[in-house]
């Protein structure tokens, strides 16, 4: 899941040092199997399951099979049907009208209609409801009118293009009125959605577990069959601490683990009982965000310098050891791909020197570039959000 929306007028992105994949190791026997309990283990714990409060992208990893959501997001960027059946965006880009599906409940026995998605998009942009990134996803949010029993009309103060993708992201997935109404603070840690998967059970500190909805007879977007999951259950392990993750994995305790640590990547990778999945994120790499107002990176050739000097692939290579890919724009080439720009900053530290000596910076006494009696620094604000790939 993501930040807030950030001024591109106040920010240019740096050429990004790299692109993260999502390092994934499975013992390769349970992919395959019908029936029986899946045990995976995450780098951390949620703060709240609830997909609209959760500032985490490990609850969405968790809720991602519980919950469900208006549209989906296909591996080749395209948004297909999910809960909705077809939607059509007005033409001055204000609204748009959603069919849904007939055939849809909840796992509390709720039906889904129109009025669920009314009732959950209202819950989001409540100003008594402490939302987590589902609020900014509603940005300019005017309402929504329920048209019949499955159509509804989402509407916006002004034209809105990020609605559609936020309607296939976590944020918006959808969750049941009734439960919300009914069970209070639980929802923190057993959403009801429509999934093919139910919350079982939330223990803290140590794992959550869900189990298969024998009710979903439904294909879903990312599976080529039909009926349901095949797992009975899966139970997702808070496992802070990475090397006791491989650990859970290596001794059979947990059949998957997400975030591998680098420095095991090697030893996994000769484990003829495991395979390692590895799944370049689309969206935005890891990237500096720099403020081009203040000085010194308003000089453009500062800028520049600055990528001329990070030698890329030694990075790749010593630090990253093989689970990230060099990113080469503000977007992954897994989303958008442009290959011209691969060798547009190449490693050349005599160009990075040369540029900021002609932006005025000279070599200083303690080897460090002044300008006017100004040392050449500048300040990297870390942000941290609820997930991301491991060094």
């Amino acid at each position: 899941m993501r930040p807030g929306h950030r001024s591109r007028s106040a920010a240019l992105a740096l050429a990004a040092l790299v692109s993260f994949t999502a390092a994934g190791v499975f013992a390769p026997d349970a992919l395959a199997q019908s029936g029986g309990t899946l045990v995976i283990g995450l780098d951390q714990e949620p703060p709240t399951l609830d997909p609209h409060a959760s500032p985490s992208a490990v609850t969405y990893q968790i809720i991602g099979s519980v919950t469900e959501n208006l549209l989906y997001r296909g591996s080749d960027g395209k948004l297909a049907p999910w809960l909705a059946e077809s939607w059509q965006s007005a033409r001055d880009g204000r609204s748009v009208t959603f069919k849904l599906r007939r055939d849809v409940k909840f796992h509390d026995g709720t039906p889904f209609n129109a009025e669920a998605v009314k009732l959950n998009f209202d819950r989001i942009v409540d100003p008594k409801f402490k939302a987590g990134g589902s609020r900014s996803a509603l940005a300019g949010y005017a309402g929504s009118k329920v048209l019949d029993e499955f159509t509804v009309q989402v509407s916006f103060e002004n034209p809105y293009a990020p609605f559609l993708a936020y309607a296939a992201g976590g944020t918006l997935s959808l969750v049941s009125p009734k439960a919300v109404r009914e069970t209070g603070d639980l929802v923190h840690t057993r959403p009801v959605g429509s999934g093919p998967f139910m919350i079982k059970d939330y223990v803290a500190k140590d794992h959550t577990t869900m189990v298969r909805n024998p009710a979903y007879t439904r294909k879903a977007p990312w599976s080529d069959r039909a009926g349901g999951a095949l797992l009975d259950s899966i139970v997702w392990k808070f496992v802070p601490e990475a090397g006791t993750r491989v650990t859970t994995l290596e001794s059979g305790e947990a059949q998957g683990v997400y975030l591998v640590p680098a420095q095991s990547l090697p030893r996994i990778e000769k484990n003829t009982a495991m395979r390692v999945d590895k799944i370049p994120y689309p969206g935005a790499p890891r990237i500096w965000l720099l403020n081009t107002t203040k000085p010194p990176l308003d000089d453009v050739k500062v800028r520049r310098a600055l990528n001329y000097a990070v030698d890329k692939d030694a990075l790749l290579a010593t630090v990253f050891k093989g689970i990230a890919l060099k990113a080469f724009a503000p977007l992954t080439a897994a989303m958008l791909d442009d290959p011209t720009l691969r060798q547009a900053y190449p490693f050349d530290a005599a160009k990075a020197q040369a540029l900021l000596a002609e932006a005025g910076w000279q070599p200083g006494p303690e080897g460090i570039r002044t300008k006017a009696g100004a040392r050449l620094e500048i300040v990297l604000n870390a942000i941290e959000y609820g997930g991301g790939a491991e060094p």
